[in-house]
């Protein structure tokens, strides 16, 4: 692979069709009850805390929210120095899922910016990187399960404790 091919797939994500998701009819509407007795449940509790994430992605926390890194800029190279230090062979594994629209974050500005901040001189070499975009997904349904992506990170899950 050339250097130019793999600084674009490095800088880029990669766009694919939905994962081996479940085309049983059943599926769909088993996760549609799934998802409104899901919501209702949540609510059905305190609330507090939920989206905090979002609220720290933005920076509309404390100053200090962020501690010493501030940003994903900043924090990327220094998790890399700390990976580092570590006497494992093991690498980290990061895998980003974009989905194809997007209210929240859009479907370019936002996900370039992210996988800037994972390029491989941020990351060094003890990080693994990829991001790929799940087409006919939204914001809200990229975990649905008619995609596949649930059962593609728990498989990922369990094949990393594999020998």
């Amino acid at each position: 692979m050339g250097f130019s091919s793999s600084l674009l797939s490095a800088l880029l994500p990669v766009a694919v069709a939905p994962v081996s998701g479940d085309t049983n009819p059943d599926v769909g509407s088993f996760e549609e009850t799934l998802r409104k007795k899901s919501i209702d449940y949540a609510y059905a509790e305190n609330i507090q805390g939920m989206s905090q994430e979002a609220l720290l992605f933005l920076k509309r926390g404390s100053p200090d929210s962020w501690g010493p890194w501030e940003d994903y800029d900043r924090y990327v190279p220094m998790l890399a120095e700390l990976e580092g230090h570590l006497p494992c062979a093991n690498k980290l594994k990061v895998d980003v899922f974009y989905s194809e629209t997007d209210v929240m974050i859009g479907t370019s500005r936002g996900p370039q910016w992210f996988d800037a901040c994972w390029r491989s001189e941020r990351r060094g070499d003890r990080i693994e990187y990829s991001s790929c975009t799940i087409m006919g997904a939204d914001h809200d349904s990229i975990l649905d399960l008619k995609f596949g992506l649930p059962r593609r990170i728990f498989d990922e899950i369990a094949n990393s404790f594999l020998p």
